[in-house]
């Protein structure tokens, strides 16, 4: 029967073929990506959602990580004030022995000076320079000293007692234990 067509019409009915040929082909593709859409799309939304949360999550995160950082340096800085102020705390207090070489000085001796030096170990020997009226009440000065329970050695030297009267002297006094505040 194909025979009895003419060529003009068979050419029309060929070309009508392909063409519902490929019509077909482009609905079965269209169907097949529109099934392909249909089911990546929920996928894609879930991992947008996720990532997005995730995104937030690490954002916050980096927040904490940054608080935690500015506390950790208020720590750090709080740990070396108060390791200072503990370093001090166990400083031997200077202004105590001042008023131990005032409270001994008694009627005749002034004393013009005090220098106190501390060391790592505590307090180095005390010079403690003044004026005393007479000898006798150099020496007792010096024997106060030396009754002392924190005091351990006044060295008095020989040239301080080379005056009758008005003596200017220099003791320098040692301490039993430098590292102790009185």
């Amino acid at each position: 029967m194909i025979n009895l067509i003419p060529p003009t019409a068979k050419k029309g009915i060929v070309f009508e073929y392909w063409v519902r040929v490929v019509t077909v082909w482009l609905y079965l593709w269209s169907a097949v990506m529109i099934v392909g859409i249909c089911i990546t799309l929920p996928t894609y939304v879930l991992i947008s959602v996720q990532a997005s949360v995730l995104e937030s999550s690490a954002q916050e995160a980096s927040e904490m990580v940054a608080g935690y950082d500015d506390v950790s340096r208020a720590l750090m800085a709080a740990n070396q004030q108060a390791a200072v102020i503990v370093k001090e705390s166990r400083l031997v207090s200077v202004s105590q022995y001042l008023q131990l070489f005032e409270s001994l000085q008694g009627a005749g001796i002034t004393v013009t000076g005090v220098r106190l030096d501390r060391t790592a170990d505590g307090l180095a020997p005390a010079v403690v320079t003044g004026k005393a009226i007479d000898r006798q009440t150099l020496a007792a000065f010096r024997d106060r000293l030396v009754a002392h329970a924190l005091i351990e050695l006044v060295d008095l030297p020989i040239a301080n007692l080379a005056q009758d009267k008005d003596i200017t002297f220099t003791l320098t006094v040692t301490f039993a234990n430098p590292t102790a505040n009185i």
